[in-house]
C-alpha cells in the first residue's frame, strides 16, 4: 500500500472512532431533543463518497494529488459531530444540555421570560439576557420541548419586550445562523484544499494563505458587526454590507 493510501486509511479509522466514542456519550432519554437524523446520514454519505472517490483516484492512477480533496471530509465530519454534540432533555424542573465534551448547562423553568417562534427558528430567552436556546424547527422534539415549557410557564411570566444589551451574542444577531457557519467552513476547507495541492505546486500555498486571511478578516469583521448593528449606525452600515438585506435582526 502506498503512503497516500494508508493516510486516507488512518484519517477514516479516526473518523469512525469518533463517531463511536460520540455515540456512547449522549444522553439516552424518551424525551431528548436533538438534531434532525438527516444531519447524521448527509455526514456520513458525505465522508464515503469522498473518501471512497479519493481512494479510486490513488488505486487507479497513483497520483498523490488527489489527496487534496480529503480536506473536504471535514464538511460530513462537522454534520456529524453536530449531530452528536447538540442534545437537549428536559426534567420536572428546568432544561439541561450537554454537549460533546460531557460539559453541562442547566436553566431553569422559572427563569424563562420569552419564547419566540421566528422564521425557521426556536429561541427561548432567560432572564440573564445573554442566556438563551436557539433551536431551528426541523428540531426532533421540538413540540414536546414547547408543550412542556408552557406547562411549566405562566403567561405572567413571559415578557413581550426584553431589554437588549449593546452587544449582543452572533447566534442573536442574525437569523440561519447555522446556515453562516455551514457556508464559512465550506470556505475553509477550500483554503485547506489549497494548502494540500501546494505540496506539489508550491504556488498554491501563498494563494491559499491569503484566501483564508483574507476569510478570516471578514468573518471576524462580520460578526463583530453584526453583533452591534442594533445599537450602532456606523457597525450598522458595516452589517449591511457583510449580510444580504433580510438577514440581521433588529
Amino acid at each position: 500500500m502506498t503512503p497516500a493510501f494508508i493516510s486516507v486509511l488512518f484519517i477514516n479509522i479516526a473518523i469512525s472512532l469518533l463517531g463511536i466514542y460520540m455515540a456512547r456519550h449522549v444522553p439516552r432519554s424518551d424525551h431528548i431533543v436533538k438534531p434532525h437524523p438527516v444531519n447524521l446520514i448527509s455526514g456520513i454519505i458525505f465522508v464515503i463518497f469522498v473518501t471512497v472517490a479519493v481512494v479510486g483516484f490513488l488505486i487507479k492512477d497513483r497520483d498523490p494529488g488527489a489527496l487534496f480533496a480529503m480536506p473536504f471530509t471535514l464538511l460530513g465530519v462537522s454534520l456529524i459531530v453536530y449531530y452528536y454534540n447538540c442534545r437537549t432533555w428536559l426534567t420536572d424542573s428546568s432544561i439541561i444540555q450537554r454537549n460533546f465534551w460531557g460539559r453541562k448547562r442547566e436553566m431553569s423553568y422559572t427563569d424563562i421570560v420569552k419564547i419566540e417562534e421566528e422564521g425557521m427558528e426556536i429561541t427561548i430567552h432567560f432572564k440573564s439576557s445573554p442566556k438563551r436556546l436557539v433551536y431551528p424547527k426541523n428540531t426532533v422534539g421540538t413540540d414536546y420541548m414547547l408543550e412542556t415549557i408552557r406547562s411549566h410557564v405562566s403567561e405572567e411570566q413571559l415578557k413581550d419586550d426584553l431589554p437588549v444589551p449593546p452587544v449582543r451574542l452572533f447566534e442573536n444577531s442574525v437569523y440561519n445562523v447555522s446556515g453562516f457557519y455551514a457556508i464559512w467552513v465550506i470556505l475553509y476547507v477550500l483554503g485547506i484544499a489549497y494548502l494540500v495541492l501546494g505540496f506539489w505546486f508550491w504556488p498554491m500555498i501563498p494563494i491559499g494563505l491569503v484566501f483564508m486571511a483574507l476569510l478570516t478578516g471578514y468573518i471576524v469583521l462580520s460578526v463583530y458587526a453584526a453583533k452591534r448593528a442594533h445599537a450602532s449606525p456606523k457597525w450598522a452600515k458595516v452589517a449591511k454590507r457583510c449580510f444580504k438585506k433580510g438577514y440581521l435582526k433588529p
